[in-house]
C-alpha cells in the first residue's frame, strides 16, 4: 500500500497547469471585480485542494484528463461566486455541529448574512456602514474562516439570545433582504457580531472624521448598486410584461392608426431608454405601461417597412406558428376571442393570402392589434 504522501504527491503532478492558465484565471478574476494581483495562484490552489480528496476516483480522473481546460471552466464559474465556501468546510462543520446546521448555514443563513451585509453599507450608522465593507472584502478574500466564524457566534452567542432566534428575518429572501423594505435599525445579524469582534477595536483606534469619510464612500457605492439593480429589475419586468401585449395599449394604438411593428419599435426604445436612465420608473408613480402609452406619440410611425428579404422571413415566421401558439396567447387576447379559428384564419389570411397586412416583427403582438382594431370597427 502506498505512503499517502505518495498518493498526494502523484495526484498534485496529474493537476498540473500552465502558468499561462493561472494567468487566465487571474484575469478573470480581475474581470469580476477581485482585488490583489496573485488570485490565479490562489484559486488554483483551492482547486486542487478540493480535488485531492477524491485521487482515484472517476471524478479526479475526468478533471486530471485535461487540467488546464477543467480548472478555467472551474474558475470561471467560482469567480462569479466570491463568497463561496468549499465543501470541505461544510463537511467540516457538518461533522462537529451536525448535518441540520450544516446545511441551514450552507444553503440559507450564509446567503443571507452576505446581503444584509450588503445592505447595511447604506446605513446612516458610519461604524455599520464600514464594517460592513470590511466584513465583505475580508468574506471575499478568505469565505471559509468568515463562513465558520459566524457559525461559532451563532452557537456561543446568537443562538441563546431570543430576539434573535425569534425574528421574522429568517425567513427573507436574499433579494428582499437587499432590497426590500424591511426596518433593520435595531437588527443585529450574525455578521455584524462578527465584524464587531474581529475589526471593532480596529475602528476604536480610528478617528471619527476618517471613519465617516470612509463610511460616506461605503454608504454611495451601496445606494448606487442598489439603483442599478432596481432600473434592472423594470427592465426584467418590462421584458417580461411587456407593455405591447395588453389590449389596452394596443387598443389605444389601433385608435391612433399605428401599426403592430410600430408599437414593437416604441417598446424596444421605451424599455433602452429605462435602461439608459432617460426614463425613471423608480419616481413615477404610474405603472410603467401607462408611463409608456403616454409617450407612445414619440415614437409614432418609426417601424420601417421590411426588405424583400426581411418581409419572406416573417412570412415563414406566421407560417411556421405552432398549431398551440394561440393557446400562450395573454388573458386578455383570449377574451377576445383570440382563440376563435374564424379571427385567427382572418388574421392569417390578410398576411398570407390577400398581403393587405404587413407581415409583423412580432406575430402576437400583431394578432393583439388585429383584435383592436376589429372591436374598433364594430
Amino acid at each position: 500500500m502506498k505512503p499517502v504522501i505518495e498518493i498526494i504527491k502523484k495526484a498534485l503532478s496529474q493537476l498540473t497547469v500552465r502558468p499561462e492558465t493561472k494567468l487566465e484565471a487571474n484575469t478573470l478574476a480581475t474581470a469580476a471585480g477581485w482585488p490583489g494581483a496573485s488570485n490565479g495562484e490562489k484559486l488554483y490552489s483551492e482547486w486542487v485542494n478540493d480535488l485531492i480528496v477524491f485521487a482515484g476516483k472517476p471524478y479526479f480522473k475526468k478533471m486530471a484528463s485535461d487540467p488546464d481546460t477543467n480548472f478555467l471552466e472551474w474558475a470561471k464559474s467560482r469567480v462569479a461566486d466570491p463568497y463561496h465556501v468549499s465543501f470541505r468546510v461544510h463537511d467540516a462543520v457538518r461533522s462537529k455541529h451536525g448535518g441540520d446546521l450544516a446545511l441551514s448555514f450552507s444553503m440559507v443563513r450564509w446567503k443571507q448574512e452576505i446581503a444584509w451585509a450588503y445592505r447595511m453599507r447604506a446605513s446612516d450608522n458610519d461604524r455599520i456602514s464600514f464594517l460592513a465593507e470590511m466584513f465583505l472584502k475580508a468574506a471575499q478574500r478568505d469565505p471559509a474562516k468568515l463562513f465558520t466564524g459566524i457559525v461559532d457566534i451563532y452557537l456561543s452567542e446568537a443562538g441563546f439570545d431570543p430576539t434573535y432566534a425569534n425574528t421574522p428575518f429568517h425567513e427573507l429572501s436574499v433579494d428582499d433582504i437587499r432590497d426590500g423594505l424591511v426596518e433593520d435599525r435595531y437588527w443585529q445579524p450574525l455578521w455584524l457580531r462578527f465584524a464587531e469582534r474581529e475589526f471593532g477595536r480596529m475602528l476604536n483606534d480610528m478617528p471619527r472624521a476618517r471613519l465617516s469619510g470612509l463610511a460616506a464612500a461605503v454608504r454611495e457605492a451601496e445606494l448606487q448598486d442598489r439603483q442599478a439593480r432596481q432600473l434592472a429589475a423594470h427592465v426584467r419586468k418590462l421584458k417580461r410584461w411587456r407593455p405591447s401585449l395588453m389590449m389596452g395599449v394596443l387598443s389605444v394604438a389601433a385608435s391612433k392608426r399605428l401599426s403592430s411593428d410600430d408599437i414593437v419599435v416604441a417598446e424596444q426604445n421605451f424599455i433602452m431608454e429605462v435602461e439608459a436612465g432617460q426614463i425613471d420608473l423608480t419616481r413615477a408613480n404610474k405603472a410603467p405601461w401607462q408611463i409608456f402609452l403616454a409617450q407612445i406619440g414619440k415614437w409614432a410611425g418609426v417601424a420601417s417597412a421590411p426588405t424583400p428579404v426581411e418581409r419572406q422571413r416573417r412570412l415563414e415566421l406566421v407560417v411556421n406558428l405552432d398549431p398551440y401558439w394561440a393557446e400562450q396567447l395573454p388573458e386578455d387576447f383570449i377574451r377576445m376571442g383570440a382563440r376563435h379559428q374564424s379571427k385567427l384564419y382572418a388574421w392569417f389570411d390578410e398576411i398570407v393570402k390577400t398581403g393587405t397586412r404587413v407581415p409583423p416583427i412580432d406575430p402576437s403582438v400583431d394578432y393583439g392589434m388585429f383584435l383592436a382594431e376589429r372591436v374598433g370597427h364594430s
